[in-house]
């Protein structure tokens, strides 16, 4: 490619790149370049799940059990205490408590109502009794009676039912939210959300400042404001406005922190990226699970660098060890989620919740039996109840005052100060004393419940059975029997699952949010279409745990990368049109797979769909322009080669225009020359017999003739050089741009060609038979004269070595012949042994050098041939050795292969000068087959020396006299 054309060249690509860079810019690959991503993302190792993360779901099994969400509050803040006890380490709501709700009944309040009535009933007949008593005793005269119970109802009465309607009052109902409120405080680590979008919720300016002061931190350096740049950014995107909505104050004075639950939605819906910190006022609301990582790496101290968010001295979950975390971010500063591969439920431990509320519902089941079997005393001879009774009310005592203590407990949480300081918290040794009261209590209700107690009972029973009622006996049996099994298999249940729990929740990082299918709360991953994205959040902990990041290349590097190839593919790439284009191709193919593999098998990602397309765009305008100036320059081609060469060559030379020059180039070739024996004879005898029309019908004879022969070499990729007269010269292995075969492979070419033009030399004579029948003519004399043609007989010779081809000619403004042809001593030795067939009586001659390649490799031995003599021929000093092909050593018959090898035990006799048994061998040979002339003309050598001897220094080789 000349300078000019390399300039233009230069240009468009320049041109293309900037385009594609415009386009880039603009975001138009953004949904490729996504669908990239993901497929790449799918090929990449899974990263491990960090144990200790948890999904605690609100699921459809939950759902059908205690009806349609959402539930009391109650229900989750009893579920936070369960999760205390089973050594849950952090509890991270999905869920948004902006909205209070309405007060629910207090639990167990109709067994507390009935218990106060059933007492105001005892306080009132007692205060009648005492009346009643006065009155009989004549404490108290008929005429005082009225004004004293007039006095009593007033003073005692009517006081004791507004007690009653009080307490009615205050134990009907309860504040959920109150309550819930205080289990978050109770649990400790819990973590509320704050909703960044704008949600049309009023809050106080004092709330807003108490969340402010307490839950958002403002210990981030961001010296160039980048955060809020990220922010703003996704805020437009995403189309959001941005607000404030925490969960109600009186919750979030509880809780131990508060986090943004909000996602990044990619313009093709999908959640791949996430913000870690949003700003508002000065102060930075950490992501729902940046939030928990903070606490658990142990560090609040964070530094916004461009690309990445620095966590200074950052504690390792899992070697304890402490760095500067740099997490990467992209290009708007938010963090891409390296996600598991499967669901939620696949990737991360999980469980129901109402697997944690199916143990408030053993623990009632036994308070139920506890209850049942404590009233069905029976009594001992002494009319005391039996011990079992007693053990049972002990039980319900020593629940009560678990019960209280939990109540006292939570009396305790009252939230915290804006500086973070508890107002009135539970200590570390009340956590202790009450969760080991209630392991004791569920020790001491299995150590009841397999005491025996019911096989005494029993016993007594059937001692009574004649003192009471049989029947009341048998009922008393079956109550006790079904009770006592009951709390056996609720307590084995309780203790069992409790273990269990425990074993799965302990120090788990809980993340509570509802997966049910009536939930909208779902969205598509790189994964998954329909993933619930409480999972999301258990994806982002996962990531910060393991500190396996991707990381995102900007796109301009990997861009200007490809440009950077693109232009030494163009400078340094020296090659044919095709050959240019495939390693091109091949070149920005191995780029593109260079940076896919970097992400598959590393953690870098860079966006290069664009660049992709953009490189194909750079690869097809390239092929567009090398095609257009090959055309221009096959068309020369065309013009100047068809003149002088066949169709193949000029073919040849189309497809390579390197090997169109006229200084020619250096190759090693075999060459073939082939000629008719005794054309002279058949030119006149055709002459006598066909007379005005045998010119006619000589050329006609000879182009069929000819031509047959001619593709038998075009058949193995020959060129023909040139015809002159009846004899064909052409080479084998030139032009070959594409290096389509080795130089042995092309000598066998042409002796496999050579082979084949001796058939269809036979096949041809076989269907001009007729011609070649004789012919009587009569002369104008009146001499009449027999003519019998020959049958066209062909002598070829063919040598291989190197020889200079190309372009030769003349090429002026006046007069324009050109041909492509060769020449040297190579090319001159082949038209030689074509004549030493003559000396020989043989048809193909070739050469050492050509029997040597052709003879070799995966030919070896395919080819028959009678090795001769060495033979020095006019113009050339250095002897030749000679060889006679004979055929395809596959179809030659066994006599023939015979033959072959008499004729070399001759030939070796004969060389040794053993010329009377030399000449034996080769009449043995010229007697099988039907005669062989070769042998014949060694024969009569054997003959002649022996006659007239030889000279001392005879070494066998031949002097060719002529040509």
């Amino acid at each position: 490619m000349n300078n000019k054309n390399l300039f233009i060249s230069f240009f468009i690509k320049l041109i293309i790149f900037l385009v594609f860079g415009v386009l880039f810019y603009s975001g138009i690959f953004s949904k490729l370049d996504f669908r990239l991503y993901d497929s790449l993302l799918t090929q990449r190792k899974e990263p491990a799940a960090d144990p200790n993360i948890m999904l605690v779901k609100i699921d459809d099994y939950a759902i059908k059990e205690l009806g349609e969400w959402p539930w009391g509050r109650d229900t989750i803040a009893d579920a936070l205490l369960r999760m205390k006890e089973l050594g849950v380490d952090t509890a991270i709501f999905d869920i948004e408590y902006i909205s209070p709700t309405k007060n629910g009944i207090a639990p167990a309040a109709e067994q507390k109502i009935f218990k106060q009535v059933y007492a105001t009933e005892d306080t009132i007949n007692e205060l009648i009794s005492q009346l009643s008593a006065a009155i009989n005793a004549g404490y108290v005269r008929a005429s005082e009676v009225p004004a004293l119970v007039s006095e009593m109802i007033a003073e005692n009465i009517e006081p004791t039912f507004e007690n009653l309607q009080t307490y009615i009052a205050e134990n009907m109902s309860r504040d959920n939210d109150e309550y819930f409120a205080r289990c978050l405080q109770f649990f400790g680590k819990v973590y509320l959300t704050i909703n960044h979008d704008n949600l049309g919720y009023d809050i106080t300016n004092e709330d807003k400042q108490y969340i402010i002061k307490r839950m958002l931190t403002d210990k981030i350096e961001d010296v160039s404001n980048l955060v809020e740049l990220g922010n703003e950014y996704t805020s437009i995107s995403t189309g959001e406005e941005r607000g404030f909505n925490p969960a109600m104050n009186k919750l979030m004075t509880r809780a131990h922190g508060a986090n943004f639950t909000n996602s990044v939605v990619d313009s093709d819906g999908v959640r791949r990226r996430i913000q870690l910190l949003v700003k508002f006022n000065d102060t930075y609301i950490n992501q729902l699970a940046f939030g928990p990582f903070l606490e658990i790496a142990d560090s609040n101290t964070l530094v916004r660098e461009k690309d990445y968010l620095i966590v200074k001295n950052a504690k390792n979950v899992y070697t304890g060890k402490r760095k500067d975390l740099k997490i990467p971010l992209d290009s708007n500063g938010r963090l891409i989620i390296n996600y598991r591969h499967g669901s939620s439920d696949e990737s991360f431990k999980n469980d129901s919740i109402i697997n944690i509320i199916h143990l408030d519902t053993f623990e009632e089941q036994i308070l139920v039996c506890l209850n049942n079997i404590a009233q069905q005393a029976v009594y001992e001879n002494d009319g005391s109840e039996m011990e079992y009774t007693r053990a049972a009310w002990y039980l319900l005592d020593e629940y009560d005052e678990i019960t209280n203590m939990k109540d006292q407990l939570l009396s305790k949480c009252t939230g915290f100060n804006e500086d973070g300081s508890v107002i009135d918290g539970i200590t570390p040794d009340e956590y202790s004393e009450y969760f080991n009261l209630r392991n004791q209590f569920y020790k001491d209700v299995n150590e009841f419940a397999f005491a025996g107690y019911l096989e005494t009972v029993i016993q007594r029973l059937d001692k009574l059975a004649n003192q009471l009622d049989k029947e009341t006996v048998e009922e008393l049996k079956t109550y006790l029997t079904e009770d006592f099994d009951n709390l056996k298999y609720f307590s084995d249940s309780f203790n069992d699952f409790m273990k269990e729990l425990r074993e799965l929740y302990q120090n788990a990082y809980c993340i509570i949010g509802n997966t049910a299918t009536s939930t909208t709360d779902i969205g598509a991953t790189p994964y998954i279409t329909k993933y619930m994205n409480v999972g999301i959040h258990a994806n982002v902990l996962n990531t910060l745990l393991n500190e396996d990041f991707i990381y995102n290349v900007r796109w301009q590097w990997g861009f200007l990368l490809a440009f950077a190839l693109s232009i030494f593919m163009l400078t340094f790439i020296k090659a044919s049109n095709a050959k240019q284009n495939i390693i091109t191709f091949i070149a920005y193919l191995i780029y593109c797979l260079v940076w896919g593999g970097l992400f598959v098998f590393s953690k870098y990602y860079i966006q290069f769909i664009g660049t992709i397309l953009c490189l194909v765009v750079d690869l097809a305008a390239g092929i567009g322009y090398r095609f257009f100036l090959s055309n221009k320059e096959k068309q020369f081609i065309t013009q100047i080669a068809s003149s002088f060469a066949n169709k193949d060559t000029v073919n040849e030379l189309r497809k390579n225009p390197d090997a169109f020059k006229t200084e020619g180039q250096k190759k090693c070739i075999t060459a073939l020359f082939s000629d008719i024996q005794k054309f002279s004879t058949l030119s006149e005898s055709i002459g006598k017999l066909y007379g005005d029309e045998g010119p006619n019908k000589l050329i006609e004879i000879l182009n069929e003739y000819l031509g047959q022969m001619s593709n038998e070499i075009l058949r193995n990729s020959g060129n023909i050089d040139k015809y002159e007269g009846d004899a064909i010269i052409s080479m084998f292995g030139a032009p070959d741009p594409m290096n389509a075969h080795t130089p042995e492979e092309w000598a066998y070419l042409c002796l496999d060609s050579a082979i084949r033009m001796k058939k269809v030399e036979v096949e041809f004579n076989q269907k001009h038979a007729d011609l070649f029948e004789p012919k009587e003519i009569t002369h104008e004399d009146g001499r009449k004269e027999i003519i019998q043609l020959k049958p066209l007989q062909t002598r070829i010779g063919v040598n291989s070595g190197e020889a200079f081809v190309g372009l030769m000619g003349s090429k002026t403004d006046t007069f324009s012949k050109l041909n492509y042809t060769m020449i040297g001593d190579t090319v001159n030795l082949a038209s030689r042994l074509e004549g030493v067939n003559k000396a020989y009586g043989s048809w193909i001659m070739c050469s050492d050098d050509t029997w040597n390649m052709a003879d070799s490799g995966a030919h070896k031995g395919t080819i028959a041939a009678k090795r001769l003599d060495q033979v020095r021929v006019v113009g050339r000093s250095t002897p030749v050795q000679l060889y006679s092909i004979v055929g395809f050593t596959n179809e030659l018959t066994q006599e023939q292969s015979e033959q072959i090898d008499v004729f070399h035990a001759a030939l070796d006799k004969y060389l040794t000068r053993d010329f009377a048994n030399a000449g034996k061998l080769f009449m043995q040979a010229n007697s099988m087959c039907g005669g062989d002339p070769i042998a014949l003309v060694f024969a009569d050598r054997c003959k002649n020396f022996i006659e007239n001897g030889v000279a001392d220094d005879w070494d066998g080789v031949i002097n060719m006299t002529s040509k």
